[in-house]
């Protein structure tokens, strides 16, 4: 009987031993998961930044031909990854004269998997 009651007491024991296993694996690997999620998203955040800089320096230099009110894309295939699709608009903003006095760029990327991320920012010549 003290045979029966050590081997059931050593099966509980192991069945909790497996169950905390299993619990530290599963948070390891959602903890891997979220680092690559948020690796990625700051990656995309930095390409965008570097689409909105570069839109912003090739507005300043052609503001004189920027056409008032109306949306201009601008190839980016170069700063984006490969793996990814970017996007970059820009529209023209006027004063009361019709001067072009700035922009609203709008970078965009999306993943493969569908996934999109924007930011936007206005720009003031």
């Amino acid at each position: 009987m003290i045979r029966r009651q050590r081997r059931g007491a050593a099966m509980i024991l192991a069945l909790v031993l497996i169950l905390l296993a299993g619990g530290l694996v599963s948070t390891v690997s959602f903890a891997v998961c979220s680092f690559a999620r948020q690796g990625a998203l700051e990656a995309d955040r930095a390409v965008l930044r570097q689409m909105i800089d570069s839109g912003a320096a090739w507005c300043r230099v052609h503001r004189t031909d920027l056409p008032a009110g109306r949306p201009v894309t601008l190839d980016v295939s170069e700063l984006v990854p490969r793996t990814r699709v970017g996007v970059l608009t820009l529209i023209p903003q006027t004063d009361e004269q019709g001067v072009v006095v700035g922009a609203r760029l709008t970078a965009t990327i999306r993943r493969p998997n569908g996934v999109t991320h924007r930011d936007s920012v206005a720009v003031a010549f």
